[in-house]
């Protein structure tokens, strides 16, 4: 876990050193939505004026009916529709979504368990709005679906589709 910390120090240290003098290329920011139970970051980088690429990554670990345990991570395209460039406004942004579910299994025809865990793969698409508190606090409120399907082979499970709903807030550099 150290090693982990000390490698996200150091991504995000060089991250802010290559970072231009006024243009601020890039954003952090967390769902605050589900900031207690779902911790999420997403880094947002600045590809042109009106565009950037975001890293999108989840940890959950729920209990209510039944345990959930999984891992969602996306890749986004955003293209902002504001006259400013300085990634605020509407925007609309799909993307690719990857999701790895711990608790859910995959049997034989006997019912048996033959392994713990299913990926799936799918695309995920939101729109927003997001705008400056200041020069460097962000808020984003947006929604988005996606849409997956398990990878594995010879897995019955039909595609699955999820709401996400975000209210993030990030600080910009």
């Amino acid at each position: 876990m150290l090693k982990h910390l000390i490698l996200i120090i150091f991504l995000f240290s060089s991250i802010m050193m290559t970072a231009q003098e006024k243009q601020q290329n890039f954003i952090l920011k967390t769902n605050v939505l589900n900031l207690i139970i779902i911790p999420s970051v997403h880094l947002e980088f600045r590809i042109a004026d009106k565009s950037s690429v975001v890293l999108n990554f989840h940890r959950g670990r729920l209990v209510f009916f039944n345990e959930n345990n999984w891992i969602n991570a996306s890749i986004d395209y955003k293209k902002y529709f504001s006259r400013k460039t300085n990634l605020t406004g509407f925007y609309f942004s799909p993307g690719f979504a990857y999701n790895y579910d711990y608790d859910d299994v995959k049997l034989d025809e006997a019912g048996n368990i033959i392994k713990y865990g299913i990926s799936s793969v799918g695309g995920i698409v939101r729109i927003g709005y997001q705008f400056g508190v200041n020069d460097h606090f962000i808020i984003d409120l947006g929604t988005g679906v996606v849409f997956d399907k398990e990878i594995e082979a010879n897995y019955e499970d039909k595609t699955n589709a999820e709401l996400r709903l975000m209210a993030g807030v990030g600080y910009k550099f």
